[in-house]
């Protein structure tokens, strides 16, 4: 992200200048506000599909996408925009590449919340951060001092290939995951029937609680003498309570 956020605006700036001429001002506020719109939507897409897609398979769909998104962006660059015989595809092409990039980083953004909650423990989570914070920024400190020389076309080919890698890993932790599923199905279930029985037999204890506490509320009101006109009368009493405090 760090790299592309450095090396959108000169490809963009050269491709818009290449279809409307040396005289035209690249506008990178729109832009910038496509980017940040497809962030939205790819990350809302995420959040209604937690429910029905694996959030691990949607992590390795977006990664791949973004990879082909980068892949489709270097061939433009090498090929110069000779995929369509349009003056302006070179720049259309760009465009939507990158738009497509920028939401599948909005949608990784949303799943990399969650499995980070999910793999990672909290009393460890820090640590491993700034861990993995290192190396990423050592990588992009190497870029930025070399893109003078790796050229438009290399660094989105090097991108392309850290994108690929992330998938690669992506897909492993996912096997991994459906492999210690499959090996703790049994115990899970049994886990599970013994959650079921212990509140089964919390909910007949209370039950059974209850009931005693009733009982002994009956034999205490059976003792007291209390004749069929005066319950009547009670009860009325609080039924027209009721119905003026409603009034008010």
């Amino acid at each position: 992200m760090q790299i592309f956020v450095m090396k959108f605006p000169p490809i963009l700036n050269a491709a818009v200048k290449t279809s409307f001429g040396h005289q035209s001002q690249t506008p990178y506020g729109t832009i910038f506000s496509c980017f940040m719109a497809s962030c939205l939507v790819g990350s809302t897409i995420v959040g209604k599909s937690k429910s029905r897609i694996p959030l691990e398979l949607s992590t390795i769909i977006l990664l791949l996408g973004a990879t082909l998104a980068m892949t489709f962006a270097t061939i433009v660059i090498v090929t110069n925009g000779q995929i369509d015989s349009n003056e302006c595809s070179k720049l259309w092409h760009l465009t939507m590449s990158f738009i497509f990039f920028e939401t599948c980083v909005g949608a990784y953004f949303q799943s990399f919340g969650v499995l980070r909650n999910t793999y990672m423990p909290n009393k460890n989570r820090a640590t491993f951060m700034t861990m993995v914070q290192i190396p990423l920024n050592i990588i992009v400190a190497v870029v930025f001092l070399v893109l003078h020389k790796l050229g438009d076309s290399r660094t989105l080919g090097l991108m392309s290939i850290i994108l690929m890698l992330a998938t690669i890993c992506m897909t492993r932790l996912w096997v991994l995951k459906k492999r210690a599923d499959l090996a703790a199905g049994p115990l899970e279930k049994l886990r599970k029937g013994v959650k079921m029985l212990i509140s089964v037999q919390k909910f007949l204890s209370e039950v059974k609680i209850t009931r005693r506490a009733a009982l002994s509320q009956c034999e205490i009101f059976s003792q007291v003498p209390v004749s069929h006109n005066l319950v009547l009368q009670l009860l009325e009493n609080v039924e027209t309570q009721h119905g003026k405090k409603t009034k008010e």
